[in-house]
């Protein structure tokens, strides 16, 4: 009884104490999630190197298409590297490797290694179907493709590498990095842990490029709506141009460095980094800043709005043009600071 009696005292206590307390404290930055871990596939490593020699198995097929057909590939553990290339051919070439000690068991592991081809009209498919629990085999893709070609790229355990294919692009992969270039008018690449890198993609309607663990690059770019995103890695627009952008980040810094354009709509929102923007001051801007606990800074002139001015946290809030304000710039960051340098 006496026990019951100090904790109902206790939670009694806690109810009562004042609501206004801890209300000029802020509020603690939310945790970044942790990023899902990989499936457990068997990736060659530099240990495996000294198991044995390398051990491979090639197969190649080419299939006649015609214009927009689709490619879709498919694998476990291995790299992907897919190109365009003129013509009306699709030709994949795929390469099982392993460094098992003993022939015996490589060969067997080899052979319960399929690649799987199948031919649909207007589609091709190839897939990677390692057997067996303890199955030590990875396979790399080399493809080349006509310059129109729909393309979907799905992996576990490798790098994707994508080089001038026009046509709608969607690639993934869970560990490894995506590097793309020469990218057509649609394409969305995503990571869980890597890096993805974009450049030289001309006319994009549309441009998504999202990962969990690793940093985002895009660079030499045109397009009308790019969505870029990281959860603990810095995402970077480097001499681009696009109508509409939204760029996050929970634990990683932001920079976009291009020109804004008239009419455009600019988003750019990171918890605990850097919104930085390095603009040349030719087309004017609306800017709505704001940070928690960082600074707010600013080269170019703004005829401010309202009462607040740039300056020290906490809880900063910006609201000004620059020129005609043709265009509009969001920028907010929780524990960072947001700066607008000239260039």
């Amino acid at each position: 009884m006496k026990r019951t009696y100090v904790v109902m005292t206790v939670l009694a206590a806690l109810a009562l104490a004042p609501l206004g307390a801890s209300a000029q404290a802020p509020p603690d930055p939310p945790k970044p999630p942790k990023p899902p871990k990989p499936p457990e596939v068997w990736h060659q490593t530099d240990k495996d190197a000294e198991r044995g020699p390398e051990r491979t198995e090639r197969i190649e097929r080419t299939f006649k298409v015609g214009d927009g057909a689709m490619l879709v590939l498919a694998n476990v553990s291995g790299d992907i590297a897919v190109s365009a290339a003129p013509g009306a051919e699709i030709r994949v070439e795929a390469v099982k490797r392993t460094r098992i000690a003993d022939e015996d068991e490589a060969k067997r592991q080899l052979e319960a290694t399929r690649v799987e081809f199948s031919e649909r009209p207007g589609s091709v498919e190839v897939r990677a179907e390692p057997r067996g629990r303890h199955n030590r085999v990875s396979v790399s893709y080399t493809a080349t493709v006509p310059p129109a070609t729909r393309l979907e790229v799905r992996s576990v355990s490798g790098d994707v590498s994508i080089t001038a294919v026009k046509g709608e692009v969607q690639a993934e992969t869970v560990s490894g990095t995506v590097n793309a270039s020469g990218l057509g008018p649609r394409a969305m690449l995503k990571a869980v842990s890597g890096d993805i890198s974009v450049s030289q993609v001309e006319q994009a309607d549309e441009l998504r490029v999202e990962t969990v663990s690793g940093d985002v690059l895009a660079k030499a770019f045109k397009a009308k709506s790019v969505d870029a995103g990281s959860v603990s890695g810095s995402v970077r627009l480097v001499g681009g141009t696009c109508d509409r952008a939204l760029v996050r980040s929970v634990s990683g810094d932001i920079e976009v460095d291009g020109g804004v354009v008239k009419g455009g709509r600019y988003t750019l929102k990171t918890h605990s980094g850097d919104v930085r923007l390095f603009l040349d001051g030719k087309v004017g801007f609306a800017l709505e800043a704001d940070t928690f606990s960082g600074n707010i800074k600013t080269d170019l002139p703004l005829t401010m709005v309202g009462d607040v001015q740039e300056g020290h946290g906490p809880r900063r809030n910006v609201r000004g043009t620059f020129g005609d304000g043709a265009a509009q710039i969001e920028a907010s960051s929780f524990s960072g600071s947001v700066i607008i340098t000239k260039r």
